[in-house]
């Protein structure tokens, strides 16, 4: 009887690993499949939003935003950018 049990619990272990194996297989392809769907780079307020992640903001004038943006989007970074509207002069990124 304590023979039975142990080889039943043994079966029962070995079915659980084998099905997190294939559930851990499983999501690792949808990871690599979903990899380049991920958006990066200039988003709009609402989408950053939607990630769940704290969102920081800084001011910049107007005349380095350009090559400010060519920085971000090299490194991947989330951002979206908004015109402050009462000091036109400077620009806001999230």
């Amino acid at each position: 009887m304590a023979g039975e049990l142990d080889q039943q619990a043994i079966e029962v272990s070995f079915k659980a690993t084998k099905i997190s194996y294939n559930l851990l297989v499983a999501l690792s392809k949808s990871i690599v499949e979903n990899k380049d769907k991920i958006e990066h780079g200039e988003q709009s307020l609402k989408k950053l939003n939607m990630q769940g992640r704290k969102l920081e903001s800084i001011d910049l004038p107007d005349s380095d935003i350009k090559s400010f943006r060519k920085q971000l989007n090299k490194h991947s970074v989330d951002f979206s950018i908004m015109q402050n509207k009462a000091k036109r002069l400077n620009i806001t990124i999230w």
